[in-house]
Formats: C-alpha cells, structure tokens, sequence
C-alpha cells in the first residue's frame, strides 16, 4: 500500500522541556569532553540520539506502530496498537508525565492523550463516527483544551446535522 499523508496528532514543544534536552545534551557534553579529545559535542548529540530512539521504541513502540500504519492508510489496523498504548500510558503515567526524561520528548501532548486523538482519527476514518467521537470526549476529560479533540467533535457533530 503507498505512503498516505494523514493528519495524526505528534504534539507540540514544550520550551521548557526542550531546554532540559538541551541541558541534557551540554551534561552528556561535558562528561565526554572529560575522556574524549576530540569532537565532545559530536559524540553528545550521537549519543543523546540514540538514547532518545532507544527509549521511543521500547517505552513507545506502540504508539510507534499505530502511527506507521496511520501513514500507510491502514487505520483499522492501527486501533490496536493505539489500545496498547493508551493503555501502556495509563497503567505507566509517570513515563508519561515525566516524558522530558523517560523519552527524551518535549511534547505537550502526552502519549495518552496523543493515542486517544489518534483512535478517534482512526474511528473516524473508518466511519465509525460515534466511537471517534467517544474517544475525541475521552481526551478532553485528560486535557480540556485539546484543541485538536474540540474540532474533530465539532466536525462530527456538523456532519450528523447536515
């Protein structure tokens, strides 16, 4: 199946967050500079890199995988995976909480709340507009000002008028 061009939710930065990656990253620095001569800052970033998809495809692997298939217009098959890691989210939400560490992430949106957006993207896409819109209302019980959630329901309910 080709590569699709769909809308999923990703998150947007946190500045803060982004500062510690940058703390982070001048520690990892520093440390280095102490046993490697040449190029600290380069063995830093690599290093920090790697980190950063070490623990994204493991504490995240689900949610990984459901936005692959996003990509590849497989939304049914992308629910799943999404379940998974909702409920990964929520059975775990101190590495969601504390994601600026455990995932060296500095979104604003939380896993949990990322993965609910993108089941009702999925159910919706499905055209089970009524599971998309529960899970669109599951995520403004976690975060009322989800934007994202907010117009996808006022899309759906406008549907349902017409």
């Amino acid at each position: 199946m080709t590569s699709l061009k769909a809308p999923f939710v990703k998150g947007k930065i946190v500045w803060p967050c982004l500062l510690l990656q940058i703390v982070i990253i001048s520690v990892l620095m520093f440390l280095l500079s102490r046993f490697i001569d040449s190029s600290p800052f380069l063995y830093s970033a690599i290093l920090y890199a790697f980190a950063a998809q070490l623990l994204r495809r493991t504490l995240a692997r689900d949610h990984r995988k459901g936005i692959q298939l996003i990509k590849e217009g497989q939304f049914e098959a992308a629910i799943p995976w999404f379940e998974k890691s909702v409920a990964y989210f929520k059975k775990n939400s101190w590495v969601d909480r504390y994601r600026c560490i455990t995932l060296l992430s500095a979104t604003g949106y939380n896993y949990r709340e990322m993965g609910l957006c993108n089941l009702g993207f999925c159910y919706a896409q499905t055209g089970r507009g009524e599971e998309a819109k529960t899970y669109y209302q599951e995520v403004l019980k976690v975060s009322p000002n989800n934007g994202l959630a907010l117009t996808s329901l006022n899309m759906l309910n406008s549907i349902k008028k017409v």
